[in-house]
């Protein structure tokens, strides 16, 4: 993501994703779907709104933030795909309740990880 002309990354609050296969390791379930989401939710290039908590910066230099295009979370699109789990890093809950509430949404619709047949062991 560019943020004030350079080159930024972008951890999303209040998810967490599961991983795409690299160093040798298999990706975890769902992965790639996630991936494919977050691809169709922000093509490059896509103009977005950056909302922060109180901590700014992980412990990697990366920026955390709610996304926001065309008014939507994306941390919370990818929830209510069931594609990701709720979590919380350095006490930011800024974005937890609309994630956690999408999740639900995605429990009770058996999308992504609450389908038995994508048997993801989350």
């Amino acid at each position: 993501m560019t943020l004030d002309g350079e080159s930024t990354r972008v951890r999303l609050l209040n998810i967490d994703a599961p991983e795409e296969p690299r160093d040798g390791k298999p990706g975890e379930c769902l992965a790639g779907e996630a991936t494919a989401l977050l691809a169709d939710l922000l093509p490059e290039g896509s103009a977005v709104t950056l909302a922060y908590d109180d901590v700014r910066l992980d412990q990697y230099g990366r920026t955390l933030a709610g996304v926001y295009v065309g008014g939507v979370l994306v941390n919370a699109e990818l929830a209510r795909a069931g594609l990701v789990r709720s979590v919380v890093f350095d006490g930011n809950v800024r974005f937890l309740d609309e994630v956690e509430a999408a999740l639900g949404e995605a429990e009770d619709a058996g999308a992504g990880m609450f389908d038995e047949a994508a048997n993801c062991p989350f």
